[in-house]
């Protein structure tokens, strides 16, 4: 989301109550960056490229309005914010975190503690899905040039970690060098999409036996009767990690096998 060109915040969280704390069975554990300076020229750009794209179409051309259904849909509309008594104070905790919130008037009185530092965008070319730019101009091939190979450490936080076979063996040979590998993910009881983890439940005792350190968040659902996950995407009642993060210990990290089979972090951060 990029405001005048001026301002921009990038990151995993969709629009959705359980994204934004004011949902009360379940709540994505994400990250944001509130960003200012060159880099947001380049992510307006990147935007723009795929808002312009020939295969980029607006709804109009997508969905053919129906006047006779036209009122139905902008009462539901309405409806979106009430719970199933048609109440909305379950919305309190929102509306209570929009009024208290300063960030307004911090930014044009310059309160905002930004963090300053040199910093590269990077992302797809649109072209890649035509096939019709250089495979080295793809996120994978920039990522692997610009992060090197490890030295010491490395950190991964993924809410849907599926590291495939190529990438198990990629993350057992870096342990069984001495770097020290680090991973966060969602474990059974707290992902929200079953089929992801049983993608990487399998390849669990191989990560383990290497040496690598494993962390699955834990729900904190309370202490009822779970539902039968084969059939239930969640439980009643949830907490589960949606942010993706590569956490860089050392001046430069290679992840090219990996990379390759994991889907991407949404940001990258590199810490000297």
């Amino acid at each position: 989301m990029t405001f005048d060109k001026q301002i921009t915040i990038i990151g995993g969280r969709n629009i959705g109550n359980e994204y934004l704390s004011n949902d009360q069975n379940s709540q994505f554990a994400d990250l944001d960056v509130l960003l200012i300076g060159k880099v947001v020229a380049d992510i307006d750009n990147s935007f723009s490229s795929y808002w312009s794209s020939p295969l980029s179409f607006d709804i109009e051309t997508l969905v053919k309005p129906d006047n006779n259904t036209a009122p139905d849909f902008l009462a539901a509309l309405d409806k979106l914010g009430q719970d199933e008594k048609g109440s909305d104070n379950h919305l309190t905790v929102y509306k209570e975190a929009l009024e208290e919130s300063t960030i307004d008037s911090d930014l044009v009185n310059k309160r905002v503690p930004f963090r300053w530092t040199d910093m590269q965008f990077l992302s797809d070319d649109v072209g890649k899905l035509t096939k019709t730019v250089p495979a080295d101009t793809n996120l994978v091939h920039q990522l692997r040039t610009l992060l090197g190979s490890p030295t010491k450490k490395l950190t991964i936080i993924s809410s849907y970690f599926v590291p495939t076979k190529d990438g198990v063996n990629t993350l057992v040979q870096l342990a069984e060098a001495g770097i020290e590998i680090k991973i966060l993910t969602n474990s059974f009881d707290a992902t929200d999409v079953t089929a992801v983890h049983s993608g990487y439940s399998q390849w669990r005792p191989n990560l383990l036996r290497a040496g690598v350190k494993i962390y699955e968040l834990k729900s904190t659902a309370s202490e009822e009767k779970r539902e039968n996950k084969l059939w239930k995407a969640r439980s009643q009642s949830s907490t589960s990690l949606h942010a993706k993060r590569l956490p860089l210990m050392t001046i430069k990290y290679s992840l090219a096998p990996i990379m390759s089979t994991l889907a991407l972090p949404i940001s990258i951060q590199k810490w000297v």
